[in-house]
């Protein structure tokens, strides 16, 4: 069995800090590199800082009291990478609700969500094609960046041990 591995929140929440600045100058470098004019390196800066500091929130979480917190951010930042780009492919463009500037990115797969479940209206088209794969391709290194830079700004140790009432 593995010993756990232990993670300050607030080294973790750093990590995120880290991560999310990382990350967001991976994705404009991605859309620079592809030509590309959308997503805005506003939009996409900002939405993948915020999915720094969430990803930098979660390993702070699993790095708590869980094992392997490394694996587990990569678990999870992957499983929202394909959730987003799911969303993206398949639903249509949300319509109306709350838009908050900057955080376009992270707002528009919370309110495609929204609008499957019937609490916001979809509007009557589709992402374009090359849009979607532009955002596939932003989702995926967004989430590997931050699954690498934030247990490498924070990484988990094993608790210290007592002996005797004196840390060892």
């Amino acid at each position: 069995m593995l010993p756990q591995r232990r993670v300050s929140f607030g080294a973790a929440l750093l990590g995120g800090v880290v991560g999310g600045i990382v990350a967001a100058l991976g994705v404009i470098g991605a859309v620079a590199l592809l030509h590309s004019h959308v997503p805005t390196p506003a939009v996409a800066g900002g939405s993948t800082f915020v999915a720094g500091i969430v990803g930098g929130i979660l390993y702070g979480i699993y790095g708590a009291g869980g094992r392997r917190p490394a694996l587990w951010l990569w678990v999870s930042m992957l499983l929202l990478a394909t959730l987003w780009s799911v969303l993206v492919a398949r639903v249509h463009a949300p319509v109306g609700g709350l838009n908050v500037p900057y955080v376009v990115g992270i707002m528009t797969p919370l309110k495609m969500i929204g609008g499957l479940l019937g609490l916001l209206k979809l509007g009557p088209r589709a992402f374009p094609a090359p849009l979607v794969r532009i955002l596939i391709i932003t989702h995926y290194v967004a989430a590997v960046l931050v699954s690498i830079v934030v247990p490498a700004v924070a990484p988990a140790h094993a608790p210290r041990r007592r002996l005797h009432g004196v840390q060892v």
